[in-house]
């Protein structure tokens, strides 16, 4: 049997062509790790070129693709999130082949590097942008992969868009089939009804609805997640519109009316639910569909209508909770009675003295411990980071009576910041990201 690598007895082209149809970045990493045959085939051609995530817009980057087409071809993913203060992850761009020689950065030139990049990537699937770029939707018009698409007009606001929206050519409205669509703008041309037709399989809807009831007359019937902004105007509408989506799994919607309720029966599917504490509420303790399978809930409040919500549900699948609020530290006590099992645990106020618990002079110590009562939890979003304040000895003490917590959320100034511990022998060391 031949020693060689059977890859290398094909073309360079064929070899190409095959990577080329690798869409996972976590595939081309397992593939490069089998030998070092492997890892020259992937790195940097196919590793560095399958998501493209920026939060500034880099001009040599954009510079660098449109002049590599070869290499532009491969990317998957593009994503500009310069307005989101917790991105989908850190800054993913080619380094290893980026030429140093400096570039026009004129927003002209920007653009058509840009316009020139997209067109050469035949295999894109997902593109989030933060404005409105007639250009841009022209060449995504035209790709048969595209199924994500994230726009998120930072630029615009008072219902003011671009000016030629309502012109029935505008290229936005032309871009169809889509599976996922978030639109964070706050302009609505009077066409988005007549887009939605052309995505009949809508699977996912992030929107900010106008004033007036534009999903009433809107059917998706294999939408799994909805997440949605709306003025009180169109509350009723929306609730018709949940009633009609048996097949909703995710929830994201806080009304601004307390006492709107579902009718019995409706979400049969829902999976994770995140909105006000009373809306919670009245759809958890439906009785028509008892002991539902949530594995998701927020933002409650941890009072009694909660706690009778939560003994409604099959608990043993709750794995990740947001609390917006708790009255002291013997809450989380019965909290993790209730739910030992929980994986994710949001709770701002969480490592500070609530009003109720102000004379009661807690520690950090005491902290650690009712963190220590959920030993399934990975990840925190609290202030008992602040509590901390850099103790490396209360640190320590954390992660060793919590040996599954990885990261730690936290507000910094006007950002939001991960702490990410690492296990190294007996001690533990942390990085922000």
């Amino acid at each position: 049997m031949s020693s060689v690598f059977p890859l290398s007895d094909l073309g360079f082209d064929v070899v190409e062509l095959v990577l080329g149809q690798v869409s996972l970045h976590s595939d081309l990493v397992s593939f490069a790790a089998c030998s070092r045959a492997c890892h020259e085939l992937v790195v940097p051609r196919h590793s560095e070129y399958r998501i493209l995530r920026l939060r500034e817009l880099r001009p040599q980057v954009w510079a660098h693709l449109a002049r590599r087409p070869d290499l532009a071809r491969y990317i998957r993913e593009v994503c500009w999130e310069s307005w989101s203060p917790k991105p989908e992850g850190p800054e993913r761009y080619p380094s290893t082949l980026l030429d140093s020689t400096k570039v026009p950065n004129d927003p002209e030139t920007v653009l058509a590097d840009i316009c020139k990049a997209l067109k050469s990537m035949e295999h894109l699937q997902s593109f989030t942008w933060s404005k409105a770029e007639p250009s841009i939707y022209r060449i995504l018009q035209g790709s048969p992969s595209l199924f994500r698409l994230c726009i998120h007009d930072v630029r615009r606001d008072h219902g003011l868009g671009p000016p030629d929206a309502e012109d029935a050519n505008y290229p936005l409205w032309h871009i169809s089939n889509l599976k996922e669509l978030s639109l964070s703008q706050r302009w609505w041309p009077q066409r988005l009804h007549e887009w939605f037709l052309r995505c009949p399989d809508l699977q996912v809807l992030q929107i900010r609805l106008p004033p007036d009831p534009l999903l009433a007359e809107c059917s998706f019937p294999h939408l799994r997640r909805l997440d949605l902004l709306a003025p009180a105007a169109v509350e009723t509408s929306v609730i018709e519109f949940l009633q009609r989506h048996p097949t909703i799994e995710d929830l994201q919607w806080f009304p601004h009316t307390e006492s709107l309720q579902l009718g019995h029966g409706s979400l049969p599917r829902l999976k994770r639910l995140t909105t006000t504490t009373e809306f919670a509420c009245t759809v958890l303790s439906d009785p028509t569909v008892p002991h539902r399978a949530i594995e998701c809930v927020g933002q409650l409040s941890l009072d009694e209508r909660t706690w009778r919500a939560l003994a409604a549900i099959n608990t043993t699948r709750l794995k990740e909770l947001q609390i917006w609020r708790h009255d002291n530290l013997e809450t989380i006590h019965r909290l993790a009675e209730l739910v030992p099992q929980l994986r994710r645990l949001e709770i701002p106020r969480f490592g500070l003295a609530t009003r109720s618990d102000a004379d009661k002079n807690h520690t950090v110590d005491d902290y650690i411990e009712a963190v220590s009562r959920f030993p399934c939890l990975e990840f925190l979003d609290s202030s008992l980071w602040l509590a901390l304040g850099g103790n490396s000895e209360k640190i320590n003490a954390l992660a060793s009576r919590c040996p599954n917590l990885q990261r730690l959320g936290q507000s910094k100034s006007d950002a939001y910041v991960e702490i990410v511990l690492i296990r190294k022998g007996g001690e533990v060391v942390w990085e922000e990201e």
